[in-house]
């Protein structure tokens, strides 16, 4: 049984994971923007860069849409399930490791435009990729109403453990 002090806590736990990984978006532009603008450059040959550049934005879209097929099968236990540990809330051990693992997956692109920027000096990479990691995350923002229905499925018996 989890009650609403529990579920508060849950919740509170994953807004602030979620705030450090979006905070950390405004970090990659900062340090790429204000510190880094003064390094001269491009530190790659064009057609490396290029390459590199496809690469990671191909590499981009598909990572944020697997975010979301990640999220629904660790929901639904199919996918990081651990039979063996039966320490804590199942319900909640399951949205936290869904939300913690489809955040991560979302900063993906905002790496990815870091690098490009550091290595290409262009900013639209670099804020193009960050807009479209933080639009994954708004999307993927842990949700109580989520998390109610994750609880409320253990309860029925539609969700199974492990």
């Amino acid at each position: 049984m989890t009650t609403d002090q529990d579920i508060d806590r849950i919740m509170m736990t994953l807004t602030i994971i979620w705030f450090a990984l979006f905070s950390a978006l405004a970090a990659y532009v900062a340090i790429g923007l204000l510190f880094l603008k003064n390094v001269t450059g491009p530190v790659l040959d064009p057609s490396q860069f290029n390459i590199i550049k496809i690469a990671f934005y191909g590499v981009s879209l598909p990572a944020v849409m697997a975010a979301g097929v990640f999220k629904r099968r660790v929901l639904a236990g199919k996918l990081g399930a651990n039979p063996a540990r039966k320490t804590g809330n199942p319900a909640a051990q399951r949205y936290i490791s869904a939300v913690v693992l489809s955040l991560g997956i979302c900063e993906i692109p905002a790496i990815n435009g870091f690098i490009l920027y550091v290595l290409g000096k262009n900013q639209r990479d670099l804020l193009l990729l960050i807009m479209f990691s933080a639009a994954a995350m708004l999307y993927n923002k842990p949700r109580r109403e989520e998390f109610m229905a994750v609880i409320q499925g253990f309860s029925d018996g539609e969700i199974k453990e492990g």
